[in-house]
């Protein structure tokens, strides 16, 4: 008498009460089938090995099934490493994928709270919350709008040279708050016609100092 099918959830518990080695040793495992691919990870082509699971992980997400994706990298630059996901409909190299795009909102947390002061304000008030931070990240928007269009040249130029990061080639938003800073100084002093040439002589390395400031 054949057995009736058995639902996902249930071929998972099945999995669980075989009691799955430790993620990590999977990937240890030189015996394990591994899938190579090449996925676009932080803007570069990253070639990787890893295992997909589907299993319940009790702890984490209870009775719902999850897709575990256990990574390696062959040529041992990268630890090995594990990730997540309760949609079942996607695939692991776009596991991967979705995960890395967290890097640019982390960028974002610290730069707002680095350049912006987004962790001084100590509000007491409802109503003072939902105003602070939306106008931070409001000033944040606004300034990366207006270097846009023309201004990351500008912002390239602003860039200060560190000694310790000699391989940088990308503008920041430190640069990009240095770009705007000199800028309205060069507009606010010498946008006035009546300042004479030895004033402006005088003033111009003050304004050129605004560059240094963070």
């Amino acid at each position: 008498m054949s057995q009736p099918a058995r639902s996902p959830n249930e071929d998972a518990a099945a999995r669980k009460a075989t009691a799955y080695p430790a993620l990590f040793r999977l990937a240890q495992d030189k015996k394990a089938r591994w899938i190579k691919a090449t996925v676009p990870l932080y803007g570069k082509q990253v070639k990787l090995w890893y295992q997909t699971i589907d299993a319940l992980w009790y702890p984490s997400a209870g009775q719902q099934l999850l897709r575990i994706v256990v990574v390696h990298d062959p040529s041992g630059r990268r630890r090995d490493d594990c990730f997540f996901s309760l949609d079942l409909t996607i695939s692991a190299t776009q596991i991967l994928e979705i995960f890395s795009r967290r890097w640019p909102l982390e960028v974002c947390f610290r730069d707002v709270k680095q350049f912006l002061g987004f962790e001084d304000p100590q509000n007491r008030v409802a109503k003072a919350t939902t105003r602070t931070a939306p106008l931070i990240f409001f000033i944040y928007d606004l300034g990366l709008a207006l270097v846009r269009p023309v201004g990351h040249q500008l912002a390239q130029k602003s860039s200060l040279e560190r000694l310790w990061y000699p391989q940088k080639d990308s503008v920041s938003f430190e640069d990009i708050l240095r770009t705007l800073r000199h800028a309205t100084w060069q507009e606010r002093i010498f946008s006035d016609p009546a300042l004479d040439a030895h004033t402006r002589k005088i003033l111009q390395p003050f304004v050129e100092w605004a560059k240094t400031l963070t």
